[in-house]
């Protein structure tokens, strides 16, 4: 880890309290260097500066997008921990993707 290491933000969520919540918790962490990336999907606002993923909107974009896109997104994520890149992981709710990088920042 170097002093470079951010806080990865996955809020990762389409709709709802939930994703207002993390978007109010993200933008409250100023000054903290941080990586945050959120669904493309989402009916809410994005923090400033998020990275925008496809994630899905019904069960098949979630099986394609579980096959294709979150692969990709974890190796994204696994390269930049072995890095150094991050150095704490922050899912600010439950999304069915984060048991990967849980287990990942294990």
């Amino acid at each position: 880890m170097n002093s470079h290491s951010k806080v990865l933000i996955l809020s990762l969520g389409r709709r709802g309290g939930s994703v207002r919540y993390g978007a109010s918790i993200i933008e409250a962490m100023t000054g903290v260097p941080k990586e945050t990336f959120v669904s493309k999907f989402s009916r809410e606002a994005h923090p400033r500066g998020a990275i925008q993923i496809p994630t899905y909107r019904n069960k098949l974009e979630f099986i394609f997008s579980s096959m294709i896109i979150l692969p990709f997104l974890w190796l994204y994520i696994l390269v930049g921990l072995i890095g150094g890149r991050y150095k704490c992981l922050y899912t600010p709710y439950t999304h069915y993707w984060n048991v990967v990088f849980f287990l990942t920042f294990k």
